[in-house]
């Protein structure tokens, strides 16, 4: 197995705002690649960012994330950094409230994705991260 390369990575103001161009950030990194998972990556990239808005440090004034795009061994993985939180890891949030608004964010992730997962950073922050397939395996858990 080769060892991964970051293929891109880029950094946006931790607004709301932003969700549109880290979608179409990933969507671009991603059809380089030639994979049928474009618009999952866009959608969960989306997701994942959000919550490091609205949990971290990253959604205060001047407040930044970094995405960034990574080519793999048959899958491509998409990480978010953020500035961190006194908070606990992420985690999706347990059945039995479909109508609720928000929590449903790290569902999808849980259920779309190959693999993704958590971890704090040397400086405090937090990478979070998901996995797709590329060559037409199945994703999810």
């Amino acid at each position: 197995m080769t060892a991964p390369d970051v293929c891109d990575d880029a950094a946006f103001p931790a607004v709301p705002e932003s969700m549109a161009g880290v979608r179409a950030y990933v969507r671009g990194a991603v059809a380089r690649y030639g994979t049928d998972v474009t618009e999952v990556a866009a959608l969960l990239a989306s997701e994942i960012a959000t919550n490091s808005i609205v949990h971290s440090r990253s959604g205060g004034i001047g407040g930044r994330i970094a995405v960034a795009v990574i080519d793999g061994d048959r899958t491509v993985r998409v990480q978010v950094r953020d500035e961190g939180s006194e908070e606990s890891v992420p985690l999706p949030r347990a059945p039995g409230q479909p109508l609720r608004e928000h929590g449903h964010g790290l569902v999808l992730v849980a259920n779309l994705a190959a693999r993704w997962g958590s971890e704090p950073t040397e400086d405090g922050g937090r990478l979070t991260w998901f996995e797709l397939h590329t060559d037409g395996s199945a994703d999810g858990a």
